[in-house]
């Protein structure tokens, strides 16, 4: 069985400097990890070209139950995949996503991340082995979608594109939590100021407040408030993200985490995390 101390330990060696330095100041969380998607060297992500024409009830699913009076003449199949997938709902679990082609010079891992710019942030292409082991935890509504994937000439059929929705806004403690406001690019991290906050809606009203009172092109001086430092009641999630808080950071419990180191489970980078806890008391 895998120490939990020292399995996290290793994580630490995974974070990533410069905008990290930001929230170092507050101690490591010993409940979750944040997830990313492996980087490659060459690429910005594995998936070369995603063949949506290769499907085979892409077009007669969206005439059946997306078509609607705003639809005039010929949707590009990309724009009909858009308004199938959001945040809330599923499009019909019998789609077929056609074929994506992963470069040639990429090993192949367990996660090829998302369908790059046709999905948004809402999923990802995984191996049916991981895709086994998630649904033996909390990642919330899921459904899966058949795909082929094409590599070095071979025509692979054990993956899916997991599309699920699993939110923690509601476990959120505002009266423990920390929050910042960025002045201008999120890059610039100088111009970032920590304040506390009683509820969302109270996020919402200080960026009204100081937005309404700029010229429309002033971007240096827009503002915009992100979680520093989160606290959440007691939960069983194990992979989700935040649906309202202005974060598109994803979360795994430590739980979660061993379970993919244990099972060897590639194409995560996770991290050790100081953005997220779990209240005990």
């Amino acid at each position: 069985m895998t120490n939990q101390n020292s399995f996290l330990d290793e994580l630490a060696l995974k974070w990533k400097e410069e905008d990290d330095k930001f929230f170092l100041d507050s101690p490591y969380s010993n409940d979750y990890v944040e997830m990313e998607i492996s980087e490659t060297k060459k690429h910005a992500w594995p998936i070369d070209e995603h063949e949506i024409a290769e499907s085979h009830n892409l077009v007669t699913i969206f005439e059946s139950h997306f078509r609607n009076s705003k639809h005039a003449g010929f949707v590009p199949y990309f724009d009909m995949i858009d308004e199938m997938f959001n945040d809330k709902t599923f499009p019909p679990p019998e789609l077929d996503l056609g074929t994506i082609i992963v470069f040639e010079d990429i090993q192949l891992t367990d996660v090829l991340s998302g369908v790059e710019g046709n999905f948004g942030n809402k999923g990802c292409v995984i191996s049916k082995k991981l895709l086994s082991l998630l649904r033996q935890h909390n990642i919330g509504q899921f459904q899966t979608y058949s795909l082929k994937v094409r590599h070095r000439n071979n025509l692979l059929s054990n993956y899916v594109y997991l599309h699920f929705h699993n939110y923690a806004d509601k476990y959120v403690d505002f009266s423990k939590s920390r929050f910042y406001i960025q002045k201008g690019s999120d890059l610039d991290v100088e111009n970032r100021t920590v304040i506390t906050v009683t509820s969302l809606s109270e996020i919402e009203k200080i960026e009204d407040n100081q937005n309404s009172q700029l010229e429309r092109d002033d971007w240096k001086n827009l503002v915009s408030i992100h979680p520093k430092e989160l606290f959440l009641s007691k939960n069983d999630l194990d992979l989700f993200k935040f649906e309202d808080l202005s974060t598109t950071d994803f979360f795994m419990s430590v739980r979660l985490a061993k379970e993919i180191d244990k099972e060897n489970i590639t194409g995560f980078d996770l991290k050790k995390t100081t953005k997220l806890k779990m209240l005990y008391s």
